[in-house]
């Protein structure tokens, strides 16, 4: 038998000592997609450039399918720029690919470019075991323009989480862990505000 043969027992591993250990109930996120994700696929398969008019800008609609589901539903940069900044503010735990922010682009090759970015985006969040299950996530892929404008509205006047158990969880809870290496650095900082100079933090 070789050294990579030899199969490593992960209990036998060692672990981080943890002196902190809580489990917060969470609202429980349902599965609006399938749990096998790979058998779908999200597709940017084309674009319509929609000139402006004397009080609009112009823009570009990107045209996105989603298979085997058979939705079919069109987007703008704009769209994918604000689902991908209200995620993070649901799920900030949960990396999401960076977007372009910038205006419109009307060079073809621009756009083409624009549309591997924005399928990859899409795919990213289709593989998360939690952005997948999001309603939001389903709306964006599903919804007409219309319907998704008004989805918008409705979100945007929602208030942003601020207690642990605000946040979304495909468990329907969150278990929080603290090493005693964080609990150390958090006394330590403690001790430096209560015990520091005023003089010092008026300074800095």
């Amino acid at each position: 038998m070789t050294s990579s043969d030899v199969l490593v027992n992960p209990s036998s591993v060692p672990q981080p000592p943890v002196e902190f250990y809580k489990e917060i109930p969470a609202k429980k996120l349902e599965g609006l997609i399938e749990e096998n994700s790979l058998t779908m696929k999200i597709e940017v398969y084309g674009y319509e450039k929609k000139p402006g008019g004397f009080f609009s800008s112009g823009h570009v609609n990107y045209l996105l399918q989603t298979t085997p589901k058979g939705w079919t539903t069109k987007r703008k940069v704009a769209d994918f720029v604000w689902l991908r900044d209200f995620l993070k503010k649901q799920n900030p735990g949960i990396f999401l690919p960076p977007l372009l922010r910038s205006k419109d682009v009307w060079d073809n090759k621009k756009i083409v470019k624009t549309m591997k970015i924005l399928e990859r985006f899409a795919m990213h969040c289709l593989f998360s075991s939690v952005i997948r299950r999001t309603t939001v996530f389903a709306d964006f892929l599903s919804l007409s323009e219309e319907a998704w404008a008004a989805v918008i509205k409705v979100l945007d006047k929602l208030a942003e989480p601020k207690q642990i158990s605000d946040y979304p969880s495909v468990e329907g809870i969150h278990t929080l862990c603290i090493s005693r290496e964080q609990t150390a650095y958090i006394d330590a900082l403690k001790s430096f505000i209560n015990d520091g100079d005023r003089e010092y933090f008026m300074c800095i």
